[in-house]
C-alpha cells in the first residue's frame, strides 16, 4: 500500500526506528533485505546502481513485503523523487541539502499544495494505496516522509533555517560526507570530535523546531550513541558491506571449525 499508512506517523510518535540501505537493484536481494526484520528499506540512487525502472521496480517488491521505501537522489534529482513518491515510495532522502531555499525546493516537489507544488500524477501509488483520488489527495502529505541530508559546514551554519522548513519532516546526518567537508577533505572519519559535535547540534535543532532526526550509522556502538542524543531514525545497514561482513563471518567459523584457524 503506498504512501504507506502509519509509516510516517509513526516515526514522527518517536522511538527508534531501523532502516536498511540498498545499492544494488537485485530483486532477490532487495526481497531478502525487506524480510530481514528492518523497519523500511532504502533505495540510494546518489550512489548505487539503480536507474529510475530498478527503483520503481525495487519499490514495488518492497511493497510486495509490506516495507515502506524510501528513495536517496541527488538534490538535482527533485522532479525524480517526485516520480518515486507517484510510483509509490514512502517518502525521499534528499543530500546536501544546505539551505532553507534547497529545504523549500525539496518540500515544493515533494509535497502537495497547499504545503508544497507536487504534480498530481500517482499511477501506481494511487491503485496500489486502495483509495479514492480524492482520500489520495487529502492523506499523502501526511504519509509522505520528507527529509533533508545534512553533510556540509555550510548546512551545519543553517541549521535552524533548514529544520524550520516548513513541511520537511526532519534532518538526516551523513557522518562520513560531513568528516569530509569539516576536515577540508583530508579525512573520512565519523568518530571525529567534530563531527560528534556537529551530529549534537543538529539533533538539538530537531528538537527544538519538532523535526525527526536520523543519521546513518556504521556500526552498533556509534548507532547507540546517537540514539542516546535523540536520533530516532537510524540507518543500520548497507546491503553490499552487510553481505562482505557476513560472508568473512561465515569464512572464518568454518576455518575455525575445521582447522583451528590456520
Amino acid at each position: 500500500m503506498s504512501p504507506a499508512p502509519g509509516f510516517a506517523a509513526q516515526l514522527r510518535a518517536g522511538g527508534t526506528h531501523y532502516n536498511v540501505t540498498a545499492a544494488v537493484p537485485n530483486p532477490l536481494l532487495l526481497e531478502t533485505l525487506c524480510r530481514s526484520g528492518y523497519g523500511s528499506l532504502t533505495l540510494d540512487v546518489q550512489h548505487g546502481a539503480f536507474d529510475e525502472a530498478a527503483v520503481f521496480e525495487g519499490i514495488a517488491v518492497a511493497a510486495g513485503c509490506g516495507l515502506p521505501t524510501l528513495v536517496r537522489g541527488g538534490l538535482e534529482q527533485l522532479g525524480f523523487m517526485a516520480r518515486c513518491l507517484d510510483a509509490g515510495a514512502a517518502g525521499v532522502l534528499a543530500p546536501m541539502i544546505e539551505n532553507a531555499a534547497q529545504a523549500r525546493a525539496l518540500v515544493d516537489a515533494t509535497r502537495y499544495p497547499p504545503v508544497g507544488q507536487r504534480s498530481w500524477g500517482p499511477i501506481r501509488a494511487l491503485p496500489r494505496s486502495g483509495l479514492s483520488p480524492a482520500e489520495y489527495l487529502r492523506q499523502a502529505n501526511g504519509n509522505t516522509v520528507v527529509m533533508a541530508l545534512i553533510e556540509t559546514r555550510e548546512a551545519l551554519s543553517h541549521l535552524d533555517d533548514i529544520a524550520g522548513t516548513p513541511g520537511l519532516d526532519g534532518l538526516f546526518v551523513g557522518p562520513l560526507d560531513l568528516s569530509i567537508s569539516l576536515s577540508g577533505g583530508s579525512h573520512c572519519d565519523p568518530e571525529g570530535p567534530e563531527v560528534l559535535e556537529a551530529m549534537q547540534q543538529v539533533a538539538a535543532a530537531c528538537s527544538r523546531h519538532g523535526k525527526l532526526a536520523g543519521a546513518y550509522a556504521a556500526d552498533a556502538a556509534l548507532a547507540a550513541r546517537y540514539a542516546g542524543w535523540g536520533f530516532g531514525f537510524l540507518a543500520v545497514a548497507l546491503d553490499v558491506p552487510l553481505l562482505a561482513g557476513a560472508a568473512r563471518d561465515n569464512l572464518a567459523r568454518m576455518r575455525q571449525a575445521v582447522d583451528g584457524g590456520a
